[in-house]
């Protein structure tokens, strides 16, 4: 626990950096039209290999529950700095 405000002032800072820096990783890997079009080639090219298109398979899953997690970002947390 942060001794004085300063302390408590630099910790919000510091973990609203954090969060928005993987906010915006995440957005780019999962939700914006390049990483649907990368996942289509991972596709291609995993077309013959089962346990490649298994992960992907996965990952894809992961993908949505991702961006409905972002969806609903506000209405689980109105506090949060994107919001």
């Amino acid at each position: 626990m942060p001794n004085n405000k300063l302390e408590q002032k630099i910790l919000d800072s510091a973990n609203q950096l954090n969060e928005g820096f993987f906010t915006n990783i995440f957005k780019a890997l999962f939700l914006s039209s390049s990483g649907k079009r990368a996942m289509k080639a991972a596709k291609k090219v995993a077309k013959d290999d089962p346990e490649l298109q298994s992960a992907l398979g996965d990952l894809q899953s992961h993908q949505k529950r991702i961006g409905h997690l972002f969806k609903k970002l506000c209405k689980r947390n109105p506090d949060h700095p994107k919001c």
